[in-house]
């Protein structure tokens, strides 16, 4: 996760990232990552990513993993926002045109 604290350091206002959505769970990631700075947006992908290999779609192949567009944006005061992405859709990419 060192690159998502340099991002911290880095970003004038957001940050976002496509992460692994069940990092969001635990008291010690909540501690060591979600809480410094507070995280502001968190985009559930509904239903299981594509797996692509060497950028090839593998024939019948999708992640057992969920994911989630996670977003820290400095201008945004108070609880996060939790929302879903619906599957087999453009809106993953609309939605995150729409945050910068």
């Amino acid at each position: 996760m060192e690159f998502l604290f340099r991002s911290f350091k880095l970003a004038h206002t957001e940050v976002a990232f496509q992460l692994k959505s069940n990092p969001l769970e635990g008291k010690g990631r909540y501690e060591r990552i979600w809480s410094k700075p507070p995280i502001d947006i968190v985009l559930l992908l509904r239903g299981r990513r594509q797996i692509w290999k060497n950028g090839l779609a593998q024939k019948g192949g999708s992640s057992i993993i969920p994911f989630a567009c996670n977003v820290w944006d400095r201008s945004i005061e108070g609880k996060p926002c939790i929302d879903w992405i619906a599957p087999h859709t453009n809106s993953d990419q609309t939605l995150l045109n729409g945050l910068g």
